[in-house]
């Protein structure tokens, strides 16, 4: 007994807290309509003990075995419930269906409760006399709320298990994008792993097929164009030397690039040494200059797809037109690191980055950044500029440095705009400088900037609103006559005179 009293103690803590709210309620709802409705339940109460003396002892045996059985199979039941469902959490296999049987015997049962219910009702308020009726009106009145309630239960559940169903449907289809997703992943992954093995080939085709591989994968694939970027700077950034150009070459302003085809083979550095082997397998013959020249090619190539796909092509509004724009819907582009890189006729023209970096970078031939704007900062710290550098109308958001810098050409910062911390610091101008209508809308360094006064396009140049070249000597041996950036109202008038006379133009000057 007490056993017995133990576990149902331990059953009833495990039933929740809603199930005894669930049950109160429905025994005070079956309370209410029981005492709303006018029946006489004495007379109901001895209409049914007098049937059950009818009936006898078998009457109350049959009576009390059909009530053990319905207990019996309501406990079976909810046992085996419970049973398939741990077999089924388990893996044991599926839930079966209900047999075909157990509607039918479940249908008879309703139709043997509806007859019972109508005969014992027709029995005990069938004869015909008014309270008569009114006790059937109150019963069908109660009938009618218990049905409608009944009603508003299965529709309740009926949401519930609509609910059910679209939450499972949205899992399902979320489960189904993360399956995409992750094999979308893996794909571009494979493709991007793919295409960076072709660039350490050694065929030069092949390293074409690569960077092309790359373009297309960031085109379709917006979370790897950064990666991308960065893996073509870092190409762009290998040891390199343009052919024609001797190593020593590199820092002398007198320095120009010639014709490829009339250096002899001790001016071209070998970059890629094929084996014979697989010369021979490809049957190729290549010698140092062609290698060269294919390497070139794909320099070249990887210059004009990174700057492509920083370039968006504004309308009249100032929105991107280019598809192959790949700064984002803001426009402010991605990062560019090209320290130290190697560049051949650089045409960043019209491109929109967010941060760049151009430190020691060695521009040959003509480098093009006219109507650029770096969001970010611009870095061109010890870059060496061959060739002419056109910075006309570029947007400079951030900070800009080009301290150190050479420029062994004509320098055009015509129209530029500058907006942040800007130095000028240590630069030298061999050539015509330009800052026509450039704007400094912070802060301008130019301390130790020199330019040279001995060009033909010296009477051309335009210095910086507020600065002027006074003629000065460098002292460190170099050759040609230069002359020093000093603010204008810092300027000696007698050596401003003289510079003057020397050909050294006015602030604004043509």
């Amino acid at each position: 007994m007490r056993v017995v009293m133990q576990r149902s103690w331990q059953w009833l803590r495990r039933v929740r807290a809603s199930k005894w709210v669930l049950v109160a309620a429905v025994v005070a709802l079956t309370g209410g309509v029981a005492a709303s409705v006018p029946v006489p339940w004495p007379a109901l109460a001895a209409w049914v003990g007098g049937v059950l003396l009818a009936w006898g002892l078998p009457g109350l045996v049959t009576l009390g075995a059909t009530g053990v059985l319905v207990v019996l199979a309501v406990l079976r039941g909810r046992a085996r419930v419970r049973e398939r469902g741990k077999r089924t959490a388990a893996g044991w296999g599926p839930v079966r269906p209900i047999p075909g049987w157990a509607i039918w015997v479940g249908l008879v049962l309703v139709l043997s409760v509806g007859t019972l219910t109508a005969w014992g009702l027709v029995t005990a308020f069938g004869s015909g006399s008014p309270q008569d009726k009114a006790h059937l009106e109150a019963i069908k009145l109660a009938g009618s709320i218990a049905v409608g309630t009944g009603g508003a239960v299965a529709l309740l559940l009926a949401a519930r298990r609509q609910r059910a169903t679209e939450v499972g449907l949205l899992q399902q289809e979320q489960r189904d994008a993360s399956v995409r997703h992750d094999a979308d992943e893996r794909r571009a992954t494979e493709l991007y792993t793919a295409a960076a093995n072709q660039l350490a080939s050694d065929k030069a085709p092949v390293r074409l097929a690569g960077l092309y591989a790359l373009s297309r994968l960031g085109q379709y694939n917006p979370t790897y164009r950064q990666t991308i970027v960065d893996l073509w700077c870092a190409y762009l950034r290998m040891p390199y030397t343009l052919p024609g150009v001797k190593p020593d070459q590199e820092d002398s302003s007198e320095q120009s690039v010639q014709d490829e085809a009339g250096q002899d083979g001790d001016n071209q550095p070998l970059l890629l040494d094929l084996a014979p082997t697989l010369a021979e397998a490809a049957g190729l013959s290549l010698d140092g200059a062609e290698q060269h020249q294919q390497e070139r090619q794909v320099r070249l190539t990887a210059q004009r797809l990174l700057a492509h796909h920083q370039q968006p092509h504004r309308d009249e509004h100032d929105q991107p037109t280019n598809p192959a724009f790949w700064g984002g819907d803001d426009g402010t582009g991605l990062d560019l690191d090209l320290t130290g890189a190697t560049l051949d006729h650089g045409n960043f023209r019209g491109c929109s980055v967010r941060a760049a970096h151009f430190d020691e970078v060695h521009f040959h031939g003509l480098a093009r950044f006219g109507g650029a704007r770096f969001h970010g900062r611009a870095g061109f710290r010890m870059a060496r500029f061959h060739g002419s550098a056109h910075f006309g109308m570029a947007r400079f958001r951030g900070s800009a440095h080009f301290g150190m810098a050479r420029f062994h050409s004509r320098a055009n910062f015509d129209g530029a705009h500058f907006h942040g911390l800007t130095t000028f610091d240590g630069a030298r101008f061999h050539g015509r400088v330009g800052f026509l209508r450039a704007r400094f809308h912070g802060r301008a360094r130019f301390a130790e900037v020199w330019a040279r006064l001995d060009h033909e396009d010296l009477l051309r140049s335009t210095w910086p609103k507020g600065w002027t070249v006074r003629k000065a000597e460098p002292g460190d041996g170099r050759q040609g006559r230069w002359g020093k950036f000093v603010p204008v109202n810092d300027a000696d008038p007698v050596t401003t005179e003289a510079a003057t006379e020397s050909d050294v133009p006015e602030p604004g000057g043509k």
